[in-house]
């Protein structure tokens, strides 16, 4: 039986495409001090064209091996923290590995700090989330392997595919929410560590100064102490808070503090999480959420990696493809709303 494996492009035919030599090819490719900047982006245009990949990963299909993805993220969005799980990263995380298992793909999972230790190794993609805001990691990865940026695109982040939720979109569904049914200060619960992946301290400014509301933003992360974070919510009902958006998960703190602060839920204060709903359906009163639907968002993903792999011609930084991942709104007892019990957002597109 003849083997039906795609045969893959060699530098050889990356070099004569370019029309230069083995030597300056393989430089221009590693980025080695030398060729000039028209050459080397020829090179690379060529290569790209071709859908060539790194020796590396070549010797590795041709020796049977299995193939390998690595997903460089910062490690601050699984730290612990007593009141908050982190469901959504556990979820994404969790349905990647399970995705590529499926596909007989293994996992790698690397520390943004210690990108530099892929140089060279035999990997074949790269997803890249939630990464530092100076990160220039994708540069660092090897040339020609898909690289999945999850988030919207940032400088110093190259990428085969952007992976992201319409974030702007999840905010202000949530604050409109909240609006229309009747809040005229929706207070802030912000989620330390990961806003330059979803704004939500951009957005919500924004949205406050279209509808005139003074902004009140809560670092309840600060807090170790669920007491300290209970009169800090406190405070901001007694500021004038008569609803809060909350993105670090802290919902049982912010029920405590309405409740300590002898107000009822939803009829003086509503409250909406942005989070899986796990914890949120169980509360007493249950809570409306925003999900970002961390299982689907993290098949999607690991499904646009294994296109990517199968598919070379697909790899293009130049012209990166578009993922948009889902999220749903599940209004429950917590918000004042006449909308469905479930509305949910399905807009996966790929561009």
């Amino acid at each position: 039986m003849k083997d039906k494996r795609r045969v893959r492009p060699q530098l050889a035919q990356v070099a004569k495409a370019a029309g230069v030599s083995l030597s300056t090819a393989s430089a221009c490719l590693r980025d080695i001090p030398g060729p000039s900047d028209e050459t080397r982006a020829r090179v690379k245009a060529a290569a790209q064209q071709l859908g060539y990949r790194t020796n590396l990963q070549a010797k590795a299909l041709r020796a049977g091996q299995q193939q390998t993805v690595a997903l460089v993220f910062d490690p601050l969005i699984l730290d612990p923290h007593p009141r908050s799980p982190r469901v959504f990263w556990q979820n994404f995380v969790n349905a990647i590995l399970q995705t590529l298992a499926q596909a007989d793909v293994s996992l790698l999972v690397v520390p943004a700090a210690s990108i530099d230790s892929l140089q060279g190794a035999a990997i074949d993609a790269v997803i890249l989330s939630a990464l530092p805001d100076d990160s220039a990691a994708s540069e660092r990865v090897g040339f020609g392997i898909p690289v999945v940026a999850t988030g919207i695109p940032r400088a110093g982040v190259t990428a085969s595919c952007f992976a992201t939720h319409d974030i702007e979109a999840v905010h202000r569904e949530a604050l409109e929410l909240l609006r229309s049914a009747g809040s005229r200060r929706p207070a802030l619960v912000r989620n330390i560590g990961v806003e330059h992946v979803f704004r939500e301290i951009e957005v919500y400014g924004g949205w406050c100064d279209e509808n005139s509301v003074e902004p009140l933003t809560l670092d309840l992360d600060q807090f170790w102490d669920a007491d300290e974070a209970i009169a800090c919510v406190v405070d901001a009902i007694a500021a004038g808070a008569d609803s809060f958006l909350i993105r670090n998960g802290d919902t049982q703190v912010v029920l405590a503090a309405i409740e300590e602060a002898g107000k009822s839920v939803p009829g003086d204060v509503q409250v909406l999480a942005e989070a899986e709903g796990t914890i949120e359906a169980l509360t007493n009163p249950s809570v409306t959420t925003i999900s970002l639907r961390g299982r689907e968002s993290g098949q999607l993903v690991a499904k646009e990696v294994l296109h990517q792999m199968a598919e070379p011609k697909a790899v293009n930084t130049s012209c990166p493809r578009s993922l948009q991942l889902p999220h749903q709104l599940t209004v429950r007892e917590s918000t004042r709303s006449e909308a469905s019990c479930s509305q949910r957002v399905d807009s996966v597109r790929i561009n």
